[in-house]
This record gives structure tokens, C-alpha cells and sequence, in this order.
């Protein structure tokens, strides 16, 4: 299914560039997943990075000097293409101070992203960008040229901006990047520098590796700048998720939202209906209803990044996710794509369907094409999923879902006859890994061991 809409995807990305190749190798499997991602969700190192842009940030420090303590891999030859790879810039110096409009200072990571030639888990290679800086004092305005190498042919960007702009962007430069190869994050986050944290992470990585004598020393070394530049795209991704176009207000309305509609339809009284709803959005979305009051983490209404595996943008309380489901529950939402479409004409979406096989992908297998233009869309598929028509289609299509999966459960043998609770955990455990197979097994095992169903 990946490869056919790779194949698509290229086919659709190949009008604009006609030199771009499928390069996966149409597997990415565990080894290679160690190779080029190690470190996983239950890794306690990965905690420093989960804390990394759980918001949007601004650029903006204080700093009254605003100077580079030495001259930033940005401004030297071995930015961009100059080098082969992220990693030994990451300790060169990849943070890069400049001068803002308004008195202010702004220091940030400038990144290239490249597609790789071969891959089998992510598409992309991240550097750091090659950039020249200037501030006009008398305009109060500054100028970025980001490149992809310092001398020579490269492909280059410029943005130009005065305090109206950085007040209107709240300080996200990576707003005013129109160019798909380029972006910027900034440099730190809540006082922590993202260097150091990713540094940090690579560098126990690697004393691992060496540690355990399964690889050379040379081996551990090639293991961790591959490393490097997966966490990189880790950050970059937090940081550009879809999910920080949802202000806290709309999240909590999402929840409010979904929870009287169900109530509205007497869901809360066919109890296990109710129960399933409340269990699966609670483990997907953060859902609690708890005297009169819905709360909710995540947004429904809206798509997002669950930045792990093979995830790719999700949405709903089910978080039915584009790059990781079957064919016919990613049909929802582009069925909820094309109600908002039918009342409200939209050139962005009309290129996103265009594109779908691009969106439907997991995000990390995604070309530089596909992840500008899904990145671009996103805020418009949001609004959809946010419209009336967007309600309306996505809730019909959980109303059937909890009708249809509790009729199912209750048609299975054995314990799930006997257990309304048994039966939630299986269907929610398929809800979120795509079986509920191993409820199955327990259930099977405890009936074997002499439990009494009757």
C-alpha cells in the first residue's frame, strides 16, 4: 500500500521536478529502524524530547549583545551542502544570533532539508542551512538569505521583515519561509538549549552502542550521525506539527463540542457505547468529562502529528491517522475534505486532494515536496474539519463506528459474552494499535485456566 502511494506521490510531485526519484526501498523494518531512528517512545531519553515545542515558540531572546560567541556553521563553508552530514556541525556551532527589528535579538537553528538518494524509514537529510544576515538600523528591518551552499550554484531563499511582521508572526520566522527546502526553529525552548538536549541524547546513543561491543568504534560513529539527523527531524517536526494552529480555546471546545453532540443523541444512556467513546478518546485525545466540565490535550477537530513510527497527520477522537490506517477509514476524511469543499471552494484543499496519496503517507517517508505541501494545507484541512459540514460528516461516521464496534464485541465467544469492560479494552486496543488481538489471547487463557464464565 506504501509503495503504490509513493509511486503516486512522485508521479504527482515529478510536474514540478522532473530529476525526483522514488528512493525507498519499500521497507523499513526493524534493524533499519535501528539504524536510522534509535531510541524509541519507552527510551527514558526520549523524555528531553517530548518536552521539546510542546508549543509554537518565538525566536526572540533577551539578550542585549545579541553576538555569536564564535562564527555559527551558518556563515562558514561548511554549511549546507559543504557538509555530508548534521552531526559534527551540531558540536561546530549550529545556533546563529541575529539582530530584530524593535531592539530585540533572535537566535535560532537555520535547516536545509534535502531528499536522500536512498532510504528506508526517512525520506529526508537535515544540515544547517547557509545564511546571510543584515540589520538596517535606519529601516529597523532584517534580512535572511538562506542557501544551500556558500559559494557556487545553490538554491537560495530571502526573507525580509520589520517589527509588524515578527508582532503579526509572534516571532516565527519559519512563517515567512516560503521556500520547501528551508525552515528555522529556534534555538532553545523554556531556557534549555536544543543542541545541547539533542547532542546530549546522540552522545549516550553512542556510548551505548560502544559499550555493548556489538559494533566497532567507526560503526557506532557512522550509527550516530544517522542518529543525529533523526532526531533533528524528530524536533523539526514538533515544532512545525499541525497541532499548534489549535489555540487552547478551540481544543477545549473540540471536546465540548463532540460530547454534547453525543448527548444530543442519548449516547451517554446506551452504556457501552458511552464507555467506549469515553475510553478511546480519553487514551487518543486526553477526553475526561468530570462533573460537567470536558477537558481535552489534543484537539479533535483538526489535524495534528503524532511525531512517532509510521504516523503521518491525524484527526478525531479516535485519531484516525492518514499515514497509518486502512484505506477505508482514511476515506473519512477526505470525505469530510470534500462536504467542506462542496460549500466553500478552496484552492489549497483542491491541491491537497490532487495530492492525496502525498498526504496519506506517514510523515517521515514523505519527500520535501510532499511534507511543504502537506505542512501548506494543513491549516486549511483544520478549518474543514472545524466547519459545520466537517461536523457533521466526521460525527455520523462515529455514531456508526460505535454502533457497528459494540455489535461486533458483543458477537464474539467466550469471556466477551460475559465482560462489557473486556469487550472496551479489545475494541480500544484495536483502535489504537490495529488489533485487539492480545485481549483476545488473555481472554483466551484465562477461560483455559479455569476461569467460570457461567
Amino acid at each position: 500500500m506504501r509503495n503504490a502511494r509513493i509511486n503516486a506521490c512522485i508521479r504527482i510531485l515529478q510536474q514540478n521536478d522532473k530529476a525526483l526519484k522514488n528512493a525507498w526501498r519499500g521497507h523499513c523494518g526493524a534493524d533499519e529502524l535501528d539504524e536510522e531512528l534509535a531510541g524509541t517512545a519507552a527510551d527514558p531519553r526520549q523524555n528531553d524530547l517530548l518536552a521539546v515545542f510542546s508549543t509554537k515558540p518565538s525566536i526572540v531572546v533577551n539578550d542585549d549583545s545579541c553576538t555569536n560567541p564564535a562564527a555559527p556553521v551558518a556563515t562558514t563553508s561548511a554549511c549546507g551542502l559543504g557538509s555530508s552530514s548534521l552531526y559534527p556541525n551540531l558540536q561546530a556551532g549550529a545556533e546563529m544570533r541575529i539582530r530584530l527589528p524593535g531592539n530585540k535579538c533572535g537566535t535560532f537553528i537555520p535547516l536545509l532539508l534535502t531528499n536522500k538518494t536512498d532510504f528506508a524509514c526517512n525520506a529526508i537529510q537535515t544540515r544547517i542551512a547557509c545564511v546571510d544576515a543584515s540589520y538596517d538600523a535606519n529601516t529597523d528591518r532584517t534580512k535572511l538569505k538562506l542557501s544551500t551552499r556558500r559559494t557556487g550554484n545553490s538554491e537560495s531563499t530571502t526573507i525580509e521583515f520589520g517589527a509588524p511582521e515578527l508582532a503579526q508572526h509572534d516571532g516565527r520566522l519559519s512563517d515567512l519561509v516560503n521556500h520547501p527546502q528551508f525552515t528555522i526553529i529556534p534555538a532553545s525552548i523554556n531556557g534549555a538549549s536544543v543542541t545541547k538536549t539533542l547532542l546530549e541524547i546522540v552522545r549516550s546513543l553512542e556510548k551505548d552502542c560502544n559499550g555493548s561491543r556489538r559494533h566497532s568504534a567507526a560503526e557506532c560513529a557512522r550509527l550516530a550521525r544517522f542518529q543525529a539527523d533523526a532526531k533533528m527531524q524528530e524536533v523539526t517536526r514538533r515544532y512545525r506539527n499541525p497541532r499548534h494552529d489549535s489555540s487552547k480555546d478551540a481544543i477545549v471546545q473540540d471536546g465540548e463540542r463532540i460530547v454534547a453532540f453525543l448527548r444530543e443523541k442519548h449516547i451517554d444512556a446506551i452504556e457501552e457505547q458511552w464507555i467506549l467513546f469515553l475510553s478511546i478518546a480519553a487514551n487518543e485525545v486526553g477526553l475526561q468529562v468530570k462533573d460537567g466540565t470536558v477537558t481535552t490535550y489534543d484537539p479533535i477537530y483538526a489535524v495534528s502529528d503524532a511525531i512517532y513510527g509510521n504516523s503521518g497527520l491525524s484527526f478525531g477522537a479516535h485519531q484516525i491517522d492518514l499515514g497509518a490506517n486502512d484505506d477505508s477509514e482514511v476515506k473519512l476524511f477526505w470525505d469530510v475534505i470534500d462536504a467542506y469543499k462542496s460549500q466553500h471552494p478552496d484552492a489549497n484543499l483542491d491541491q491537497a486532494a490532487m495530492a492525496k496519496n502525498c498526504v496519506d503517507l506517514p510523515m517521515r517517508l514523505m519527500t520535501v515536496g510532499a511534507l511543504a505541501m502537506t505542512y501548506r494545507t494543513a491549516p486549511n484541512m483544520t478549518i474543514a474539519l472545524r466547519s459545520g459540514e466537517g461536523f457533521e460528516e466526521y460525527n455520523e461516521r462515529l455514531l456508526s463506528y460505535l454502533a457497528e464496534e459494540t455489535k461486533a464485541t458483543r458477537g464474539l465467544s467466550g469471556l466477551f459474552r460475559k465482560s462489557m469492560i473486556l469487550r472496551v479494552l479489545f475494541s480500544d486496543l484495536k483502535n489504537q494499535v490495529g488489533s485487539g488481538s492480545r485481549v483476545r489471547v488473555l481472554a483466551n487463557d484465562a477461560v483455559s485456566g479455569g476461569i467460570d464464565i457461567d
